[in-house]
């Protein structure tokens, strides 16, 4: 309730009607605060940045799938009880984007996002997932399920089976530190049904032969296809190529 009102301050804030600075820095910051945070949140998924509209989707995907996806429009979530509805953090940012889309631009000028209010800069969003992946509190976010049409699609419980079957191959091909100090770097990585791996960043088609990745192929396609999911993507430290070391 209390960030739902400080957006009406900020909506207000721009339209001239109030002039109290302390309030404006609160309400922007929010506002700010969100719009980098989901924003975020559907580029490590998708890795590009959304429109309007996919923010607005992508928003909207949170608050129903918490709520069982048991409303069919936003309009039948918004006549809901306040009350009987879970809350996510999204619904404040999903409410502002669906009662002011005219007044809000995206534009993209290379790896920045612009954000327009009414056509003057309200702040601007820098990304790259090569830069993301090497930090450990970013790497979860890249954790994603796509079905057959690409669309992106959130599973309970997909952390904890993931971890769990990664684990298994890691053990059979844990070996004794090579005493080499080899410094393991994190790959974002995408793995089809069909296609099979794709080593977004870094780009090496080469590290698909290891042994183990083979024999995680095999599970990484019986995990899809018990979750009738297409595809997966998800961040994971390899060792170099030439490397007898053996840790994944």
């Amino acid at each position: 309730m209390k960030k739902n009102v400080i957006y009406l301050v900020f909506f207000f804030l721009l339209l001239g009607c109030v002039s109290s600075r302390p309030e404006k820095d609160v309400a922007i910051h929010d506002l700010q605060y969100d719009l980098s945070r989901y924003i975020k949140d559907y580029y490590c998924i998708y890795l590009k940045y959304p429109t309007v509209n996919e923010l607005c989707d992508f928003c909207w995907d949170i608050v129903n799938s918490a709520n069982e996806c048991r409303f069919r429009t936003y309009c039948e979530y918004q006549n809901e009880e306040r009350l009987n509805i879970n809350g996510t953090g999204a619904e404040y940012l999903l409410s502002f984007l669906k009662e002011n889309h005219d007044n809000i631009l995206f534009q993209k000028e290379g790896q920045i996002l612009v954000i327009l209010w009414q056509s003057k800069l309200l702040q601007t969003v820098h990304l790259n997932y090569c830069d993301l992946i090497n930090e450990s509190y970013n790497r979860w976010n890249f954790f994603s399920f796509f079905d057959s049409l690409g669309n992106y699609k959130r599973i309970d419980n997909d952390e904890e089976d993931f971890i769990a079957m990664r684990k298994k191959v890691k053990q059979k091909y844990q070996s004794v530190d090579n005493g080499q100090g080899e410094i393991l770097k994190p790959y974002l990585i995408r793995y089809d049904r069909n296609s099979k791996y794709a080593f977004l960043c870094p780009q090496d088609s080469e590290i698909a032969s290891k042994p183990y990745l083979k024999d995680f192929e095999i599970l990484l396609d019986s995990f899809l296809l018990k979750k009738k999911m297409q595809m997966i993507q998800f961040v994971s430290f390899i060792p170099p190529f030439d490397s007898e070391h053996k840790d994944f």
